[in-house]
C-alpha cells in the first residue's frame, strides 16, 4: 500500500501541469539548454518507440504531443546508493527556493512531429454527460534532467497522461557511451 502512494505522489508531481494553471505555479523559465540537455532530451524524443509501454506510444504515434515545459526533479524521489544511482556521483543541486525548468516548444532541435500538449483534446465518449474530462489524447512530459558529475550518467523522469485515470511514466538512468547517450536502467516506474 505504501509503494502505490509513492507512486501516485511521484505521479502528481511530473503531471502537475496538466492538474494546476500554469500561472500559479511559481517557477523560473528558461530556453537555454547545454549540449548535453539537447543531446538527452534529443534521445528521449527519437526513442520513443522503444522507451515507452506499447499502449502510451502507440497513442503517442498517432499525435506526438509534448508539455511545453518540463517538471522540477525532485532527487527525494529516488534515494542516492538505492539500485541504479550505485556508484553514480550526481552533481549537487543548486539550492533554489523556485524550481527552473526549460521551456521546451519552439526550440530548433525538437522533431518536426513534436507538437505542443495544449492542444490535446477531450476523447470521452460522446456518451459521457459529465463536465470532468476522464480520457484525453497522450502527452508526453520530461523532467529536469541530473547529470552525474561526469556527465556520463544522466537521471530523467518521462511519462505519458492520457486523463485523470490514465498514465504512466518513469524515472530512468541514462548512460553515455561513445558519445552518445542510451538507456542503462529504470530506477522508478508508476501507473495511474
Amino acid at each position: 500500500m505504501k509503494r502505490v502512494c509513492i507512486c501516485v505522489v511521484v505521479t502528481l508531481g511530473i503531471f502537475s501541469s496538466s492538474i494546476a494553471a500554469p500561472e500559479k505555479i511559481e517557477r523560473k523559465i528558461t530556453t537555454e539548454f547545454s549540449p548535453d540537455q539537447i543531446a538527452v532530451y534529443s534521445f528521449l524524443l527519437k526513442s520513443y518507440r522503444t522507451l515507452l509501454k506499447p499502449s502510451y506510444r502507440d497513442m503517442l504515434a498517432q499525435d506526438f504531443y509534448l508539455e511545453d515545459e518540463t517538471e522540477p526533479f525532485d532527487i527525494k524521489e529516488v534515494k542516492p546508493g538505492r539500485g541504479c544511482l550505485k556508484r553514480i556521483d550526481l552533481e549537487d543541486l543548486p539550492k533554489e527556493e523556485i524550481p527552473t525548468v526549460h521551456r521546451l516548444l519552439e526550440q530548433k532541435w525538437l522533431p518536426s512531429y513534436v507538437k505542443s500538449a495544449a492542444g490535446v483534446k477531450c476523447v470521452d465518449s460522446p456518451k459521457s454527460n459529465s463536465q470532468i474530462c476522464w480520457q484525453t489524447e497522450v502527452a508526453l512530459s520530461l523532467t529536469e534532467i541530473l547529470f552525474d558529475k561526469s556527465h556520463t550518467h544522466a537521471l530523467v523522469g518521462f511519462g505519458v497522461r492520457c486523463g485523470l485515470q490514465c498514465g504512466w511514466g518513469e524515472i530512468a538512468i541514462l548512460e553515455k557511451v561513445a558519445g552518445r547517450w542510451r538507456w542503462q536502467a529504470v530506477c522508478e516506474e508508476w501507473y495511474i
